[in-house]
């Protein structure tokens, strides 16, 4: 995943940050999880996502 610009919010966790654009499509809530949690095993990051990006 490569950021455009660094569009990151600390107050924010790793998986609210990745959720972030999938909500503002209004994407169910179920498809956001399964697809932010897939997006974090492919990069190996699954101990992060309750993380604050701060």
């Amino acid at each position: 995943m490569v950021f455009q610009n660094y569009a990151v919010f600390p107050h924010l966790t790793v998986f609210e940050n990745i959720a972030f654009g999938l909500r503002m499509q209004k994407m169910a809530q179920a498809e956001v999880e399964r697809r932010v949690n897939r997006t974090a095993e492919l990069m190996h990051i699954e101990q992060l996502l309750k993380r604050y990006s701060g």
